[in-house]
């Protein structure tokens, strides 16, 4: 068992253009993705993403889901700018439409909440 945890994102510097890279995103983006496509199929509407980390799965579902409009949040500030950078790339195909990035910061001492998909 680990002494310590180091939260992604808070163990060194970002990378000069802020985007991180979740070695976790490359092991099951295509897993998650497979899933949620099929439960938004045919849908359109929002989708409120929370502790969105490095902005990598979000960018990577509204690239393949284009009729959802993703809401990445996170409460650490590297994150945000890595979901911005990740959202602004130039390889990104989902910088202009149907992304947007809000951040989030929990109020008071409770830091639980609700992801809640909204679908029309």
């Amino acid at each position: 068992m680990p002494e310590f945890i180091v939260e992604f994102g808070k163990d060194g510097p970002p990378p000069e253009d802020g985007r991180l890279d979740a070695a976790a995103f490359h092991r099951n983006h295509a897993a998650i993705s497979a899933v949620l496509e099929n439960l938004l199929e045919d849908h359109t509407g929002d989708v409120l993403e929370i502790g969105s980390g490095t902005g990598q799965h979000a960018v990577a579902f509204a690239s393949r889901m284009p009729t959802i409009t993703w809401w990445p949040t996170d409460h650490n500030d590297n994150h945000l700018r890595s979901i911005a950078a990740w959202r602004n790339h130039p390889g990104s195909t989902t910088s202009k439409r149907r992304y947007h990035s809000t951040p989030a910061r929990p109020t008071g001492s409770s830091r639980s909440a609700a992801c809640h998909a909204h679908t029309r």
